[in-house]
């Protein structure tokens, strides 16, 4: 309203960079949108410190941070923030943020922050389904290949799933490895001697246990599935 009018961006990115966590978090998700708006994330980001620009998105919901946010703000924020920040987001806030930010983009990121932010996702793996696969890709890779075990074979299958068979192809070998390793020990028993009995990623699925979740057996119907499961032949 006319207060908002009278707020120039300026003043917002003062006021901002004055506040800290426990001021923040007092704010809800329109008034911190309508301050993030004014400032612009630029702003925002030069004037505040990580741990209360973690919060400032933190208190915004997910489909206000999708309205409020373009790729370069989305972008700008990601980029400034720590692992362990974005870490901090919720499932859908986090998702919305990398669906925000373009492929170049993520690829970009440390891989500290990529893994903060499929930490985060890996809440809800089906977050995942919203982004571009080129996005996904870009994820997967800037991810230390070690990270990828840690993820879980749920989120893991979620990106392979989200994935077109080229670019689960263009996965260097060690994610490839890592990926194959976390998505089939979970329903294999551990470790690569799983795979050799396995000729197919209809083998995987009769193999697996009743228990395979709904999300891994659209996994395996997926393209990125069956380069995954093929790459081991190659």
């Amino acid at each position: 309203g006319q207060v908002q009018d009278a707020i120039t961006p300026e003043m917002a990115a003062d006021l901002a960079g004055k506040m800290d966590v426990a001021d923040v978090v007092l704010l809800d998700s329109d008034s911190a949108a309508a301050m993030m708006d004014t400032m612009g994330a630029d702003s925002a980001v030069a004037a505040m410190n990580q741990d209360s620009l973690a919060s400032m998105v933190g208190v915004m919901d997910a489909d206000t941070l999708t309205q409020t946010l373009d790729a370069e703000a989305a972008g700008a924020i990601v980029g400034a923030l720590s692992g362990d920040n974005l870490e901090s987001l919720g499932a859908d806030q986090a998702a919305g943020m990398a669906n925000a930010m373009n492929a170049a983009q993520i690829s970009d990121l440390t891989s500290d922050q990529a893994n903060g932010i499929a930490t985060a996702i890996a809440d809800d793996p089906t977050q995942m389904t919203q982004m571009e696969s080129g996005s996904v890709a870009a994820m997967a890779a800037t991810l230390d290949a070690e990270d990828l075990g840690v993820l879980g074979s749920e989120m893991v299958g979620t990106m392979v799933a989200s994935m077109d068979s080229d670019q689960v192809q263009d996965m260097s070998p060690e994610h490839l490895a890592e990926a194959l390793d976390t998505v089939g020990a979970d329903y294999m028993g551990s470790g690569a001697s799983g795979f050799d009995e396995v000729e197919s990623a209809e083998t995987f699925m009769s193999e697996a246990p009743i228990e395979a979740p709904a999300s891994l057996t659209e996994m395996m119907d997926s393209e990125g599935a069956a380069s995954l499961f093929g790459s081991m032949f190659n």
